[in-house]
């Protein structure tokens, strides 16, 4: 018989409002004479559950549990509710469960949810959490993903979507994974008998991994998504469709804290023929989903303005696109670089503090700011880069908004 995690009949939802924020060998100490075996736990939920409000405000209003794996590794509320909008059906099969971030999230999209994981600690937690939010269509199963994939192969199962998020995490002692041959469940072990159970496979990336590393080992790869939120890169979304053969699509995606969706679209490894320049009165900061995603030249080009390097990607031009792709910025000055030029700029200009950004620079940010005395923040963009002919440059900027 499993040992619960918490007492019977435990009211946990009372217990974290009671101890909200509370933390320290003091209430370690006070929980284990009111608890015993059970402090541990109740301790580690106090700590995650005040992470989990930015997080998972939907699963800390509802007061659920955690682990702390877990939760570090769940995708956000924003990730999940995007995957869930874009895909939907009748049966999905999730074969790395978690914490259940995703599936809740897919619950809404699909009739019938099955989720597989081999924690049968976490399966207890994943279970208690979709009572909490009222969730009545997932069956959290205890089982092994290879072990569960024969099964269903014997019983014909079929399915309209398999969601894989497999563990990156390397052996101790070894560097975290971003490649397909070292993740476990390996979707390169399952594809062919995954085929058989569904024309359909979603797969949850390191947002490190290489698109054409990618691409080339999984030619079924239909597209590809990099999103991103809050302009920063959270994760790579590979379909995979058995009938499918040809140059992948690329979707970048921008999820703003609003929920807003900024996209773009092409093909992987689309050559686009750019305009190049180093003048014009506005600068652009293409977004890292845009960079990530290798459309960045052709974002360009249908909107008009000029790449001032081949490596830099940062944009120019004369007019203000109000929606880029991206940040956008007001030019005040461009400095040809050198220690002596940039130096008597910041002096001249009376500049303290700024904020500092480089792409295709010898120095990093660290160097530049200790270079020019210069603290972080303020008013002023300084951009640090090379244009075409390679020539060394400073962009002093102002935020448009």
């Amino acid at each position: 018989m499993k040992e619960s995690l918490l007492p019977e009949n435990f009211d946990l939802e009372s217990f974290l409002k009671s101890h909200e924020g509370l933390n320290g060998v003091r209430l370690a100490e006070k929980l284990k004479k009111e608890y015993g075996k059970y402090s541990a736990f109740l301790a580690e939920q106090i700590k995650l559950n005040s992470k989990a409000k930015a997080k998972l405000p939907d699963f800390a209003s509802g007061f659920c549990q955690y682990t702390s794996k877990s939760l570090e590794q769940a995708s956000s509320a924003q990730l999940a509710e995007f995957k869930a909008h874009r895909f939907g059906g009748c049966r999905l099969l999730d074969l790395t469960g978690g914490l259940g971030v995703d599936d809740s999230a897919f619950s809404k999209s699909f009739k019938k949810v099955l989720s597989i994981d081999n924690d049968s600690k976490l399966n207890e937690i994943a279970r208690y959490n979709f009572d909490r939010l009222g969730i009545t269509n997932i069956e959290r199963t205890d089982d092994d993903a290879y072990r569960f994939i024969d099964k269903s192969l014997k019983d014909q199962s079929k399915f309209d979507l398999v969601y894989i998020d497999s563990d990156r995490r390397a052996a101790a002692g070894k560097k975290k994974s971003v490649t397909l041959h070292d993740s476990e469940p390996s979707v390169l072990k399952m594809k062919i008998d995954l085929f058989k159970l569904c024309d359909c496979i979603l797969l949850k990336l390191s947002p490190l991994i290489d698109l054409t590393y990618l691409a080339k080992t999984l030619p079924e790869t239909e597209r590809v998504y990099v999103v991103s939120l809050d302009n920063e890169v959270k994760e790579i979304l590979a379909v995979l469709n058995k009938s499918f053969s040809g140059i992948a699509g690329v979707t970048a995606v921008d999820i703003s804290l609003n929920g807003n969706e900024t996209e773009f679209s092409g093909k992987l490894h689309e050559q686009t023929e750019a305009d190049y320049s180093n003048s014009g009165k506005y600068f652009y900061e293409p977004a890292g989903g845009l960079i990530k995603s290798g459309l960045a030249a052709r974002y360009a080009a249908e909107n008009n303005v000029s790449l001032i390097g081949k490596n830099s990607l940062y944009m120019l031009g004369d007019r203000l696109i109000k929606d880029f792709f991206g940040r956008k910025f007001e030019i005040i000055s461009k400095i040809a670089f050198s220690k002596s030029n940039v130096k008597k700029y910041i002096k001249d200009n009376g500049i303290q503090n700024a904020n500092i950004s480089k792409r295709n620079f010898s120095l990093s940010t660290v160097e530049i700011r200790k270079m020019f005395k210069l603290n972080d923040g303020g008013e002023a963009y300084l951009f640090f880069t090379q244009d075409s002919g390679d020539g060394k440059l400073m962009y002093h900027t102002r935020k448009c908004q």
